[in-house]
């Protein structure tokens, strides 16, 4: 992909120094600048004026982005949108309101309440490399998440409660995620327990919210494990525009491993963001943007530093800009990383990995929606193939994200090293020089 370590090394070095103008010229924007007033009213789910009886039908549209405020997933009370015109404030809705008609089952009144609900993703998968030694396809069904969740809430939401499982094709059951939190004050917020870290943009938006199939390799390989989840506690300190969180836990890799497991002693990370336009994280809480959404623009900031046992420090940093109006979404991503070789004592010196993600996508209609993505990654091991694969696909938002149906198609040129194997997600080794090319085919459904 690259001509040889020597550019992919000036690639790193770009990517570094594109990651400190960016910062840069961004953070010199006036924080929550707003688009034009006259565009859809500038309150989230398109025009705020809408009666409540429009609201199904503007859902079947896909003109209310329902996913992005679904009451499954961990987004506080104040970033989901109104699906029947609430009157306590605009852009929320209660926590027992049901996304699109397909309601989770929600127990409990007064202060405390439990909501059962469930995330499928079932997919076919083809992925062949017709120059390599096996170049017979690899193909075959899988369900690719099957999560019953489990939410709770105590005293209008001061106290919260998230449990997530992931049922496995071999009856086994992992735990994904279980936390408790606390808004100690209307900026203020403690979690503890297992959770999603808050590092990269791609990882801390729940995969049914994503217009892609499946995150980029990169994201899912330039982290100090391929896993996102951490046991620790963290604080986040949140304005209308901005947003800081802060997490010391015991690092990636290692969650549920006993408390004397010795692989990792401990991780801190911090994520800054910014609302660049728009007045509301919610606008943001993911990247597609149906018809009818507000322009909105999101910066994004984070470092990771965690120590391995016998394998010494490991450091991660990434920035992320993310726009979205009314049909439209552009994401770049720029990460790196430094670490201890993968080749253990073969090398005796750090290995040092850089990427950059492009995505976007466009709703060509109310419900057809096509996508495509752009990754490209280097590594300092001469042992390791560059990166570079190119996405295109197409999303059919039968009921919203509560019931989807989605295809793409990839191609990883030049092979696919040890350092951005993903094979369950059809990109395993490649010998450098082969191309390998993926076909999947899904349907998602969100209860």
């Amino acid at each position: 992909m690259f001509a040889g370590k020597s550019t992919g090394m000036a690639v790193g070095h770009a990517v570094v120094w594109c990651a400190a103008i960016l910062g840069g010229a961004l953070l010199s924007v006036p924080a929550g600048a707003q688009p034009d007033p006259g565009v859809h009213g500038g309150e989230a789910g398109g025009d705020p004026a809408a009666e409540p009886g429009d609201a199904q039908n503007a859902i079947r549209a896909g003109s209310i982005p329902i996913e992005t405020r679904a009451a499954l997933f961990e987004f506080p009370k104040s970033e989901r949108v109104s699906l029947q015109g609430a009157a306590d404030a605009p852009g929320t809705v209660d926590f027992e309101d049901a996304p699109h008609g397909a309601s989770p089952l929600t127990f409990g009144d007064g202060d405390f309440k439990i909501t059962l609900g469930a995330l499928l993703q079932f997919r076919y998968t083809a992925s062949w490399s017709p120059g390599a030694p096996n170049a017979d396809p690899t193909v075959g069904f899988q369900y690719r998440r099957l999560r019953p969740i489990l939410r709770g809430s105590g005293l209008d939401g001061a106290f919260r409660l998230f449990i997530q499982t992931e049922a496995n094709g071999d009856g086994s059951v992992d735990l994904l995620d279980a936390w408790v939190s606390h808004q100690i004050t209307d900026e203020l917020r403690f979690r503890v327990g297992r959770f999603n870290l808050q590092y990269d943009r791609e990882l801390i938006t729940p995969a049914p919210y994503l217009p892609m199939l499946e995150r980029s390799t990169l994201s899912n390989t330039l982290n100090v494990d391929a896993g996102n989840r951490v046991e620790g506690f963290e604080f986040r300190y949140q304005l209308p525009t901005q947003r800081l969180t802060v997490t010391f836990s015991e690092g990636l890799g290692v969650a549920g491993t006993s408390f004397n497991n010795s692989r990792s002693d401990w991780g801190v990370t911090g994520r800054y963001e910014r609302m660049l336009i728009g007045d509301s994280f919610g606008l943001q809480s993911q990247t597609t943007a149906p018809r009818g959404e507000p322009r909105s623009l999101m910066f994004g900031f984070a470092v990771h530093q965690q120590h391995l046992n016998g394998l010494g420090e490991r450091f991660n940093a990434t920035t992320d800009l993310t726009y979205k109006h009314d049909g439209f979404n552009a994401t770049i991503a720029l990460a790196a990383q430094v670490g201890e070789d993968r080749n253990g004592a073969m090398f005796g010196e750090p290995e040092h990995d850089w990427g950059m993600v492009l995505g976007t996508g466009y709703y060509v209609t109310e419900v057809l929606e096509p996508f495509a993505r752009v990754e490209l990654a280097t590594t300092s091991d001469e042992n390791h193939p560059d990166l570079g694969i190119v996405t295109a696909g197409l999303n059919c938002y039968i009921l919203g994200q509560a019931l989807k149906v989605s295809t793409d198609l990839s191609v990883a040129f030049n092979g696919i090293g040890p350092a951005f194997d993903r094979a369950n997600d059809g990109f395993p080794v490649t010998p450098d020089g082969d191309n390998r090319y993926l076909w999947r085919a899904q349907i998602q459904m969100l209860f």
